[in-house]
C-alpha cells in the first residue's frame, strides 16, 4: 500500500474515533440530565422496566416511571458478574432503596444482593 493509502486510512480511523467519543459523550450528558441520581434522600421499590449501563454505571427506569442513574457500586462478596452492579441488573429486577441509607437491594431470581451507592465493599 503506498504512504498516501496508509495516511488516508489512518485519517478516517482517527476522525470515527473522534466522532464516536463526541457522540458517546453527549449521549451520557443528555442522560445525566435525565436521570435523577440517588441519594440517601431517595426511596424506591420497583421493577427495571428499562436498562442501559455504561462504563460501570446505570440509567433506568422503574414500573412507575421513575428514570435512576446508579454510579458504579461493587461488592465483592458476589462472584462474576455480580460484583459489578452494572453487569449484574437486568430488566424485570426488583430494585429496592429505602429513605435514610446508601444501601440497594436488588431482587433477582428468589435471591436478594447488596450493594452501597458509588462504593466498592468487601474488597479483600
Amino acid at each position: 500500500m503506498k504512504k498516501t493509502g496508509v495516511i488516508g486510512v489512518i485519517i478516517a480511523a482517527l476522525s470515527l474515533a473522534i466522532f464516536f467519543t463526541i457522540y458517546d459523550s453527549n449521549k451520557i450528558n443528555k442522560l445525566h440530565k435525565e436521570y435523577k441520581e440517588i441519594t440517601t434522600d431517595n426511596e424506591f421499590n420497583g421493577i427495571i422496566t428499562n436498562l442501559y449501563t455504561t462504563k460501570g454505571t446505570s440509567f433506568l427506569i422503574l414500573d412507575d416511571s421513575i428514570k435512576i442513574y446508579l454510579d458504579i457500586s461493587r461488592n465483592y462478596n458476589y462472584s462474576g458478574k455480580y460484583i459489578h452492579l452494572s453487569h449484574m441488573l437486568s430488566i424485570g429486577d426488583v430494585l429496592i432503596k429505602n429513605k435514610g441509607t446508601d444501601t440497594l437491594t436488588v431482587r433477582k431470581q428468589n435471591k436478594e444482593y447488596y450493594f452501597v451507592l458509588g462504593k466498592f465493599i468487601n474488597k479483600k
